[in-house]
């Protein structure tokens, strides 16, 4: 991507960013450096600072949706897409292509592992009437704990802690083992926000 002067649209991305705390490839050192020499120069600069304008309604998609954001200059092969990194459901976007992310969240990938009911939150496609979360259990994160929501059409909404993995491990081990049960506990506390939010939106 060609390197951008700072601009009133970056720092716009930058207020946009600040309550997350999320660095994003477009504020890095190098992305304010002097351009380089070429006659391309000016019409990609417009073209970086029209597609950074979507940033701050991607970042609004997202997080009305329960999803976490990635921006990334890596290949764009296969992107936009949602994954699960950290043991939370993530939109992964390339840097170049915000608007085309935006366009997806709204009228396709937000279709994509999830539901009208739980927006965000269930994991299911098609027609269903049950709802389920199961992407965050011990095997996918690491964890020794998996964690999820089941929303049954007959009973209120639930959020469960599992087993998950064989918890055994050496005691200089236990900061590590402490820091995966923390994350599982955000993970938890994410998840009933989700619903919190769910269902105000209902009200």
């Amino acid at each position: 991507m060609a390197h951008l002067t700072a601009t009133t649209t970056q720092i716009a991305m930058a207020r946009a960013l600040e309550a997350t705390g999320r660095p994003h490839p477009l504020l890095t050192a190098e992305a304010v450096a002097h351009p380089a020499d070429g006659p391309n120069t000016e019409a990609a600069r417009e073209h970086s600072d029209e597609n950074a304008t979507h940033l701050p309604a991607l970042t609004r998609e997202c997080e009305q949706r329960g999803l976490a954001l990635q921006v990334t200059e890596g290949p764009s092969t296969d992107l936009p897409q949602i994954k699960v990194i950290g043991g939370r459901r993530t939109l992964v976007a390339h840097a170049d292509e915000l608007g085309i992310a935006l366009d997806e969240v709204r009228h396709g990938l937000a279709k994509t592992g999830t539901c009208a009911e739980w927006p965000g939150l269930c994991t299911q496609t098609g027609e269903h009437d049950d709802h389920f979360n199961h992407d965050q259990d011990g095997e996918t994160t690491g964890w020794p704990v998996g964690v999820g929501f089941v929303g049954l059409s007959d009973s209120e909404p639930l959020l469960y802690v599992d087993g998950g993995m064989a918890a055994d491990f050496k005691p200089e081990d236990t900061p590590k083992v402490v820091a995966k049960l923390r994350a599982a506990a955000a993970a938890l506390e994410a998840l009933q926000a989700q619903v919190a939010r769910i269902e105000a939106a209902r009200a």
